[in-house]
């Protein structure tokens, strides 16, 4: 039932008549609309952007600083968390998919310039990954910080994060970590992004680069 008050200078009323009409205020104007029942719409694309968005929402919250960091920074000045920035890059680029290979680590922030190569050895008698990125020559003042690594299981993204992402970085070139301990029979996408400071001494990030690993 509608709240109702009489004050001096007329009604306001807040709340549902019936199952009709709606009653409320937004920004102290009265209006009133049809009551609608809210849909939960379930077909099939639907429900594959809903799976794809909750292993995308899962798996950002895994990540580590280094990459939520990029994120942030994308997000500066802009109207969105850095959550739903990387949300924004991956649903439309996943909800179809079967494999995480088109995933987006990293967007590219500040300018930043992207490795030019990445190569993965693996040995599967260790169940390790060795990653190995090489970086373009910037510009004269800019310097690389270190290359950020990130190991993704290879997966459907509709279905629940398999393991948690692992972040190796290297601060020298050749700019080369090793993934260890991974599981028996996995493959794994490898994503790398270079983190540079410019003349000005601010931080650019590159946007990152994949590249999909045998079975360990």
């Amino acid at each position: 039932m509608a709240k109702v008050k009489m004050p001096l200078l007329g009604v306001k009323a807040r709340g549902q008549i019936g199952s009709s009409v709606v009653m409320s205020t937004w920004r102290g104007v009265q209006y009133a609309r049809t009551h609608v029942i809210p849909a939960n719409p379930r077909t099939e694309s639907q429900m594959a952007v809903r799976s794809v968005f909750t292993y995308l929402n899962e798996l950002y919250k895994l990540m580590g600083g280094e990459v939520t960091g990029v994120w942030k920074a994308y997000a500066q000045g802009r109207a969105l968390t850095d959550r739903n920035a990387f949300l924004k890059f991956n649903v439309g680029a996943l909800v179809n998919a079967t494999s995480v290979t088109d995933l987006t680590v990293s967007p590219g922030v500040g300018g930043g310039y992207a490795c030019s190569a990445l190569s993965l050895s693996t040995n599967s008698t260790q169940n390790t990954i060795t990653a190995t990125a090489t970086v373009p020559t910037p510009p004269e003042a800019w310097q690389v910080v270190k290359v950020v690594f990130v190991a993704v299981c290879e997966q459907d993204p509709h279905e629940a994060v398999a393991e948690n992402p692992r972040i190796l970085t290297d601060d020298t070139a050749p700019y080369t970590v090793t993934f260890e301990n991974l599981t028996e029979g996995q493959r794994y996408v490898i994503a790398a992004y270079p983190v540079w400071r410019k003349p000005d001494g601010k931080t650019a990030y590159g946007a990152s680069i994949n590249a999909l690993s045998q079975q360990v």
